[in-house]
């Protein structure tokens, strides 16, 4: 949910597509949870938050690059 309300925004202004958004929030999430699948809260992103935005943020330009 975190990453999704992140990355909003841009899908809904159009500067990414429905692909774009889909893919970057599933990798953003899967890499997150691979380090904090244990965790019952979500309390780890009040300290980490900035930098679960950028790792969205760098998987958007990844995928950019990708195609």
């Amino acid at each position: 949910m975190y990453v999704k309300e992140h990355l909003r925004p841009l899908f809904k202004s159009g500067v990414i597509e429905a692909e774009q958004f889909q893919w970057a929030v599933s990798k953003t999430s899967a890499k997150v949870m691979q380090h904090h699948g244990d965790a019952t809260s979500a309390d780890f992103l009040i300290v980490e938050g900035s930098k679960v935005k950028k790792l969205a943020d760098q998987y958007l330009q990844a995928y950019t690059h990708r195609k």
